[in-house]
């Protein structure tokens, strides 16, 4: 990390740390909420291919 924390300029490492965690913690709800969209897309794409589904095609 001290590498990280020189070119980044931070003095104290717990500055590189907090930057790092909170970066992280970002990319995990962005990740997540991408996969909450993606499986909501192809819930409904699978319910439209089935076709006879009652609450499509009542028929």
């Amino acid at each position: 990390m001290l590498g990280i924390q020189q070119r980044l300029g931070h003095t104290d490492i717990q500055t590189t740390m907090n930057f790092y965690a909170h970066t992280t913690d970002y990319m995990k709800e962005k990740a997540s909420q991408q996969f909450s969209k993606l499986m909501e897309d192809l819930h409904f794409k699978n319910i439209f291919m089935l076709g006879d589904h009652p609450y499509i095609n009542p028929c």
